[in-house]
């Protein structure tokens, strides 16, 4: 196996596909690490013996898995955690600085990782509703901001017309309502929090991620992360509108 490709670091991007930003970030992590082709495959290995135990028959199967995670190109929030699992990650946290059209913002993620991928039902076999840390995080980063209703529809508003999602007053309707749907998502997706971004009026973003392993060692990394220009936002800024 090659994983060289992995320990490219790039920062700061521009936002193209919001998977690959994960992707980005895991290079970055893989490299201030110092972990080389060799590391990362013992470090698969160990990890896939561990959570194929009891069932030994799956051993090579999730090891080729892993194998084909840690060198993708986009990542969802799925498989990033699933990858930092590998490196021996029990606890994640991300503290953003937002970089908005009339302020900065802080706002911290945590969540404590496991081995569910293995051990847990899907969640549609499950029926799972309960908020996962991406959709919790936002709705607190809202909360913070005081994106009551009022504001959240004027944001709504101006997002769309921004992106030029849609222009007849039909269709317009037809996309607040999933663009709702989507930023109450008990399940949220990493590309619909970074589309959250972008829809609060976030020019840039840093991210400081902390992690830390059973032996209680943390290590940080930083990355930063361009998502639109101020120019972008000619109507908010023209208006005293957006954020």
């Amino acid at each position: 196996m090659s994983t060289g490709n992995v320990l490219v670091p790039r920062t700061p991007i521009r936002s193209g596909n919001a998977d690959s930003i994960l992707a980005a970030l895991w290079r970055k992590i893989v490299s201030d690490l110092d972990i080389d082709d060799s590391i990362l495959e013992d470090r698969i290995d160990r990890y896939a013996r561990s959570v194929t135990e009891e069932h030994p028959e799956m051993l090579a199967q999730v090891r080729g898995n892993l194998r084909t995670d840690v060198g993708k190109e986009a990542m969802t929030w799925y498989t990033f955690t699933k990858c930092l699992r590998v490196l021996g990650t029990d606890h994640l946290v991300i503290d953003f600085l937002l970089y908005q059209l009339r302020q900065t913002s802080q706002h911290s993620l945590q969540t404590v990782l496991d081995d569910s991928f293995y051990t847990d039902k899907s969640d549609k076999e499950r029926g799972d509703k309960k908020p996962n840390a991406l959709c919790t995080f936002f709705k607190e980063v809202m909360f913070q901001q005081k994106i009551g209703t009022v504001k959240f529809e004027e944001l709504l508003e101006l997002f769309i017309r921004r992106t030029r999602l849609a222009t007849q007053p039909d269709i317009k309707t037809k996309f607040r309502g999933y663009l709702r749907k989507d930023f109450y998502a008990p399940k949220m997706s990493w590309a619909t929090l970074i589309k959250g971004f972008v829809f609060l009026c976030t020019t840039k973003l840093d991210m400081t991620v902390k992690l830390t392993g059973k032996s209680g060692r943390v290590t940080t990394h930083s990355y930063t992360l361009i998502l639109s220009e101020k120019s972008d936002y000619y109507e908010e800024i023209e208006n005293g509108k957006g954020i």
